[in-house]
């Protein structure tokens, strides 16, 4: 009633509808709508459910080839969907005297596709050591990099992660709206998106030459970095999503082999779980810098036999006493 108020004409208010709307309100409501859905999701009574009666702990089942990607699931709860944010974070904790240390690979996707696109200026910006979420915004947006703000990068995560798979100017503002509560009008999405693609036209004729295999042949097989297959795939943001993830999802099991083989480096440590990208150990506090320093080490080994020298592979680390970060 109030968007109806304000001049806007609306049959619906799901996210696909309101993506539509220029309005301040809109971007208010999805994230108002979103912190609703978490605490339906993940309230007292889901802690109640699997809270372990002896343990105290949370202990999820994993499955090894739980997506068609390669990727693991995991379910019993389902820890991977835990909210990033730190008010969600900050509640699984460890004891006094422990450590949560946690390791992501950074923008590890967009490394991996840069290597799989042979995208040159992707490539050269991970060489040179830059943030590629600010070197989008500065070159799409037409901003300085010193001037590029959160609000910029925002946007450029939104093209950085939504057209590496090939959404069209539709596509990218509900992706924007949804995941990252930027509203574009659908002139700015389509500009955006043509000045992305030519920011980096590697990655436009990856998704070019995939469209067309696809047209010609009806399917085809994608593989991963280790030449691990998909077969017949049909749809054309799969053909695209399916190499990219899948590499990560072979890397992120290398890594783990390489834990586990080399685990007399960090005896004490244990792995507590596993988020795609980023793995959570648990420590004695005195010896959280060691825990770190094995988790890079293997991690960055792992990634590396996959793409060899030609992109950086960048670990980072984070030692507090919840999974949120916060000081010992």
């Amino acid at each position: 009633m109030l968007l109806h108020a304000r001049g806007h004409e609306l049959t619906a208010t799901d996210s696909k509808s309101l993506s539509t709307v220029e309005d301040p309100l809109v971007p208010v409501l999805l994230e108002y709508r979103d912190a609703v859905k978490r605490v339906g999701t993940y309230g007292r009574e889901w802690i109640d459910t699997y809270r372990h009666p002896l343990t105290g702990r949370l202990h999820a089942d994993y499955f090894q080839l739980g997506a068609w990607s390669g990727r693991m699931s995991c379910g019993n709860p389902n820890v991977q969907t835990i909210p990033r944010s730190a008010a969600y974070r900050s509640l699984i904790r460890v004891a006094p005297g422990r450590a949560l240390v946690t390791a992501d690979w950074s923008q590890i996707e967009l490394r991996l596709a840069a290597v799989i696109a042979q995208d040159t200026e992707m490539l050269q910006a991970f060489g040179a050591g830059a943030d590629l979420h600010t070197v989008t915004a500065a070159r799409v947006l037409g901003v300085p990099i010193p001037q590029v703000t959160t609000h910029h990068r925002q946007i450029a995560k939104a093209l950085n992660f939504g057209l590496l798979y090939g959404m069209g100017a539709g596509g990218l503002r509900r992706y924007a709206a949804s995941q990252y509560h930027v509203a574009l009008t659908p002139a700015e999405a389509e500009q955006h998106r043509g000045r992305f693609f030519r920011t980096y036209p590697g990655l436009q004729r990856w998704q070019r030459q995939t469209a067309r295999r696809l047209e010609q042949e009806g399917i085809v097989e994608t593989r991963t970095l280790t030449g691990r297959r998909q077969l017949a795939v049909k749809h054309f943001p799969v053909a695209l999503n399916s190499p990219v993830q899948g590499s990560g999802a072979d890397g992120l099991k290398l890594a783990l082999a390489r834990l586990y083989h080399h685990r007399e480096e960090a005896p004490e440590a244990r792995l507590m779980a596993v988020i795609h990208d980023e793995v959570v150990a648990e420590a004695p506090a005195a010896r959280a810098e060691q825990t770190a320093a094995w988790l890079t080490r293997h991690m960055t080994a792992a990634v590396q036999e996959l793409v060899g020298e030609v992109v950086p592979i960048v670990v980072e680390t984070m030692i507090g006493q919840d999974w949120a970060g916060s000081p010992l």
